[in-house]
């Protein structure tokens, strides 16, 4: 059985979050790469996943992680600064002057779902092995 502590409550978070990405992802990639401004669930989405990188450098300050609950905290900020160093390089070139006429491009989207998906992996790996069912080193 798992204790309820606030690095157990973070990873569990995390595994939602990892599906707000993805959710995320999906709704861009199915308005085009537009930004659906008018979505309150993309709002949402969005919205709790930017405020998740500042959680995750706070998490990982105040908190003592071990293992792979080390691994999600640190990932997730990183995640958001390469994410943002990815979608710069591929518009770089893009005359944009409203933040409705920004495309992004299936790439950036499709590297966003996989994230999500590959983030939602490390969460129930870590949880596994915070609840004693994985023990990598």
């Amino acid at each position: 059985m798992m204790d309820f502590t606030l690095e157990n409550i973070f990873v569990i978070l995390s595994f939602f979050i990892s599906w707000l990405v993805m959710l995320e992802s999906f709704l861009l990639e199915k308005n085009g790469g537009k930004l659906p401004l008018d979505n309150q669930p993309f709002m949402i989405a969005s919205l709790m996943s930017s405020a998740w990188s500042v959680a995750s450098l706070l998490a990982w300050w105040l908190l003592s992680f071990t293992g792979l609950g080390l691994v999600v905290v640190i990932v997730y900020p990183l995640y958001s600064l390469l994410g943002f160093i990815y979608s710069t390089v591929l518009i770089r070139d893009a005359k944009v002057l409203r933040p409705e006429d920004l495309v992004l491009p299936v790439k950036y989207l499709h590297f966003c779902r996989s994230f999500g998906l590959v983030y939602m992996l490390l969460c129930l790996c870590a949880l596994a092995e915070r609840m004693g069912m994985l023990q990598l080193w």
